[in-house]
């Protein structure tokens, strides 16, 4: 029987898997402040919100409801974040989403080996994550502490010029969007069945059977053999 191999830590797993529940309701809750078209989430939460508060005004009522979860969402995940940025930053030179690879040519074969094994199905070696997993990756640490910098700067906006907090509503929104995007593309892969091993460790078993690390992950395989850790 093949040995199972850790490869996500439990304050990964943890962190990952609320990532999941405060980015929904960040999302959802920030919409209707991103663009008037989603004024009907604020509309539907507006009505038992106003008929609980007596409000008059359905919209400002559930906007005002938005606001409050979006804020508290904010600090619950920055709460959460904080163990996790410990720990990476204890092993930031290690990372996984850094490139095994470097160079332009490295980043082409990159993007090569991931149409070989998401289109063609064919067989790549791997690290532990794949050149976009790991394109991924640096997008999002930096969109999302972007988000956070900016959106501090508009919660505390009375505190900061009028200027200032224009150019962090346009942080925010850009920000927003291309994490967005990412993120898109992130759940469509993840539930890929070529990923199905990667999503169950991540969020079930947090290990990965030996034999498959060797077969699929091999440059991450060969790395874990020379640290000792197979």
């Amino acid at each position: 029987m093949s040995k199972k191999i850790v490869v996500y830590n439990n304050v990964e797993r943890f962190f990952h898997y609320h990532l999941v529940h405060l980015v929904a309701f960040l999302t959802i809750s920030g919409l209707p402040v991103l663009s008037h078209t989603f004024d009907f989430i604020a509309y539907g939460l507006g009505i038992p919100v106003a008929a609980l508060t007596n409000s008059q005004n359905i919209l400002s009522a559930g906007m005002s409801a938005l606001r409050f979860i979006h804020y508290s969402s904010a600090f619950l995940l920055t709460l959460l974040s904080v163990p996790f940025v410990f720990m990476i930053v204890r092993k930031i030179a290690h990372l996984s989403m850094w490139p095994d690879r470097w160079g332009v040519q490295a980043t082409i074969d990159g993007f090569k080996e991931m149409w070989k094994f998401y289109i063609k199905q064919e067989h790549v070696r791997f690290g532990k994550m794949n050149a976009g997993q790991k394109l991924f990756a640096q997008i999002v640490v930096i969109t999302m502490i972007v988000l956070a910098i900016s959106g501090y700067m508009l919660i505390f906006r009375e505190s900061i010029s009028s200027d200032l907090a224009t150019y962090a509503r346009a942080a925010h929104a850009i920000s927003f969007i291309i994490f967005g995007m990412m993120l898109i593309i992130h759940l469509y892969l993840a539930v890929h069945p070529t990923n199905k091993n990667s999503y169950d460790a991540m969020f079930h078993t947090g290990t990965m059977d030996e034999d498959f690390i060797k077969e699929h992950h091999g440059i991450y395989y060969d790395k874990l053999k020379k640290e000792n850790k197979i």
